[in-house]
């Protein structure tokens, strides 16, 4: 069985912080009778590594419009399934065929990052059960590393602005940095799956939600 895969480090800070908090879930979906692969990167320091129950029917508003003029720059996954538009302070980086992180570093020692996933052939088609099986090992990682996480809700939801899903939100926290809220979005079209990852400071969502809201929904699926 491959090895999961590891998130290269994020760009260096000018901050003293310690702590760098990015959490990022991927996953890999090989042919039938192959285990697939969960990899799973969380909360590391600087010195560590830098970085409905049935199957759901798949809603699209309309296409995508034209993309604001501050995404300027473009990033396709391996498998060209998705297209990520942000600006230009973020930085893109693929973790593996299917997944792309786009995270900037902000002041004062935070980081923002989002995580687009496209899963062909997945080893489910109800969202729930995606969400299950990949936001368990991220507690249990979370955990183990000395933090606390706690799901807060799992609801319907329209991922990416503009398909059917199901969104998971939960609270982490890894001392000393401060709580970051993570909101996970999984749905389904046709025979991929799809997933995408926002992981905020909690102190920042006012400030910063707005334009991870953008980021997200001019995010375009291939035909």
């Amino acid at each position: 069985m491959p090895p999961p895969w590891q998130s290269a480090p994020p760009p260096q800070k000018s901050s003293s912080s310690t702590w760098i908090i990015l959490l990022v879930v991927g996953l890999v979906l090989v042919v039938v009778g192959i285990p697939f692969v969960v990899g799973i990167v969380i909360g590391v320091t600087r010195a560590m590594h830098r970085s409905s129950a049935a199957a759901a029917t798949v809603t699209s508003v309309g296409p995508v419009g034209p993309v604001p003029s501050s995404l300027s720059e473009s990033y396709v996954t391996g498998n060209k399934l998705l297209t990520i538009h942000y600006p230009s302070d973020f930085a893109a980086k693929s973790l593996d065929t299917g997944t792309v992180m786009v995270s900037r570093n902000l002041t004062g020692g935070d980081d923002e990052a989002i995580t687009f996933a496209a899963i062909v052939n997945p080893i489910s088609d109800d969202p729930h059960e995606l969400a299950r099986i990949l936001i368990k090992p991220v507690e249990t990682h979370v955990v183990g590393k000395g933090g606390t996480y706690t799901k807060n809700s799992e609801r319907s939801a329209m991922c990416l602005g503009k398909y059917v899903g199901v969104e998971v939100e939960a609270t982490f926290v890894l001392p000393p940095s401060g709580p970051y809220q993570s909101k996970s979005c999984f749905f389904v079209s046709g025979t991929h799956a799809y997933e995408v990852v926002r992981n905020l400071p909690k102190s920042r969502l006012a400030t910063e939600g707005p334009l991870i809201d953008t980021i997200e929904n001019a995010t375009e699926l291939a035909p």
